[in-house]
């Protein structure tokens, strides 16, 4: 799901640049653009580059490398999901409501994007270890 909806927020963030209002945009909504188009560009990278590793590793039987270092991936490329989302509603705001409104979306974008996790996080309940023996096979 994550790669399904991250290549067409990078695609939307891309192409925007060479829509005709682009230009038109203040000089801090175009900095802005930029600094959204990193974290989605690179959490597109990082949520398809488990795929590669893949092919080696499941040959090699190495079955907790791969998913320890597939886990790493995309935890860190739902971070940039986040930033991104949060960066592409205070773009989005700024054109109807300015640069206070592009600040209030992206603080209440930022506080709902980190609470979600934390408070899934705290009603699950604990899970028992799982054997070594069932990773390497």
């Amino acid at each position: 799901m994550l790669r399904t909806g991250t290549r067409p927020l990078t695609g939307f963030l891309l192409t925007a640049a060479f829509q005709p209002v682009f230009p038109q945009l203040e000089p801090w909504q175009r900095v802005l653009h930029l600094a959204v188009v990193s974290p989605a560009v690179l959490s597109t990278v990082l949520v398809l580059m488990p795929v590669a590793p893949h092919r080696g590793l499941f040959r090699r039987r190495a079955m907790r490398d791969l998913v320890e270092r597939a886990d790493r991936t995309v935890r860190i490329g739902l971070v940039s999901t986040g930033l991104a989302i949060v960066g592409v509603l205070a773009l989005v705001v700024s054109a109807a409501a300015g640069a206070a409104g592009s600040i209030a979306a992206a603080a209440v974008g930022s506080v709902l994007i980190a609470a979600l996790p934390l408070s899934l996080r705290r009603g699950r309940p604990k899970r028992s270890p799982q054997p070594e023996r069932a990773l390497e096979t």
